[in-house]
């Protein structure tokens, strides 16, 4: 097979004109020009604020003053269609709901209001009367004005190759700007060290695609839950810090693990002795007892999962486990808890728990995937849609630390300081 091959990519679109499908590998046609080299295909980002999502490119003011002379802008702003728009009619207008959307995506092109030449033919028309104006403003007073706006201008003065002229300048409507560029959601390596300031730069930079993707995958692009997820993730990791694995007496238990190999003690942490904690009789981890579940299946992953039968969930969410393979709720199951337990019972059979610890360089996705699935698996992302966009406050954080570790409560306002501190950075508290 060529190695430059495409198959159909069918896509069922909804357009103006109806519903239909469409091949996005086309065949190449050669002499087109313009977003692909696809015949009829146009791909887009949200960098090219197409037209069809309610975008417009106005440059057809010609006129030197700073007045708007624009046919577009004032067609939009003619509310009686009469041909003629006066002051008060395009002050109605700006009220006017689908006048203030379409002005809303205006891209327009006129003078920049910051450069100190041709002031007086750009603002030279208020000292004549005008519906805009209410007082004419007299020579010596335009003076005045003139004087202030050469001190404050500063366009003329900046030395960057490319810089467009001041009669140049594209001009987009800031707010939706903002709100357009937002919805994108991708944190840059900056904006992650500013969520996590003690992060290492390296651990960032390594975690970045696998933190996005995890984030796009799971949040779904909810502000105030991305904010508890990097508060929480961070305070997990320790931010972003080693192995994300839990951590016993014996300094080995932190080191990194490998695809071969998974630390399996001993170690005195009492949650990792066997026949005691994680693996005691009755636990409703899964654990078999007195076996080496405890220290095997300890807590792993990016906000930590922690037993045998939370392992075997993420790897049947995963494809690495069948459910055909294994008993459902082994450990309920009579004679499980027999020494020696009964060896009928089947109990899910995972030999590398290391594949959700974070290596010495690889495997980011996998530790930062179990956070995202153990988030949805508890509901967590309609904890956090119970608090505000614009408070600082993580009002909702105890609650959400409750779900991730309820007996770690001693870390509650250290889990919230980091949470607030991602809410200032992704949020709109003033």
């Amino acid at each position: 097979m060529p190695p430059d091959v495409k198959f159909g990519h069918w896509r069922k679109v909804a357009t103006p004109d109806g519903v239909g499908w469409i091949n996005l590998n086309a065949p190449k046609n050669e002499g087109y020009y313009g977003a692909t080299p696809y015949a009829g295909i146009s791909v887009y980002s949200d960098a090219d604020f197409p037209h069809w999502a309610g975008w417009s490119l106005i440059d057809d003011d010609a006129t030197p003053d700073s007045l708007c002379e624009s046919p577009t802008i004032k067609h939009w702003l003619d509310l009686d269609r009469d041909g003629h728009v006066t002051h008060s009619e395009a002050k109605d207008a700006l009220h006017n709901s689908d006048v203030k959307e379409r002005m809303s995506k205006a891209i327009c092109r006129f003078p920049i209001e910051w450069s100190k030449h041709n002031i007086g033919e750009r603002w030279g028309w208020i000292k004549s009367p005008h519906d805009a104006v209410s007082t004419p403003l007299t020579a010596e007073d335009f003076d005045t004005l003139k004087t202030h706006i050469e001190a404050l201008a500063f366009w003329d003065d900046i030395n960057i190759s490319g810089l467009p002229l001041a009669a140049e300048c594209w001009h987009f409507p800031p707010k939706t700007f903002i709100e357009h560029f937002r919805k994108c959601g991708w944190l840059s390596t900056g904006e992650i060290s500013r969520i996590i300031p003690q992060a290492a730069i390296a651990n960032v930079a390594r975690f970045q695609e696998a933190i996005n993707f995890v984030g796009n995958k799971y949040i779904l692009g909810g502000k105030v839950r991305l904010s508890h997820f990097m508060g929480q993730v961070a305070h997990e990791t320790g931010d972003l810090h080693g192995s994300m694995v839990e951590h016993g007496n014996n300094p080995t238990s932190k080191t990194y693990e490998t695809s071969q190999t998974y630390y399996q003690g001993p170690d005195t942490y009492s949650y990792f002795v066997r026949a005691q904690g994680y693996e005691r009789q009755q636990n409703t981890l899964g654990n078999q007892y007195n076996s080496g579940d405890g220290i095997k299946f300890r807590g792993r992953g990016a906000l930590q999962i922690t037993g045998r039968a939370a392992y075997a969930s993420y790897w049947l969410y995963r494809g690495w486990l069948q459910q055909s393979s294994f008993d459902k709720n082994w450990w309920s199951k009579n004679g499980w808890w027999a020494v020696p337990s009964n060896p009928t019972i089947r109990p899910a059979l995972i030999n590398e728990p290391q594949r959700i610890s974070a290596r010495s360089n690889g495997n980011e996705l996998n530790p930062v995937d179990v956070a995202g699935w153990f988030w949805v698996s508890h509901n967590i992302n309609s904890v956090c849609d119970q608090e505000s966009l614009t408070s600082a406050t993580a009002s909702c954080s105890v609650s959400v630390s409750q779900k991730i570790n309820y007996y770690d409560q001693n870390t509650f306002p250290a889990r919230k300081n980091h949470t607030e501190r991602a809410k200032r950075i992704l949020c709109d508290a003033a």
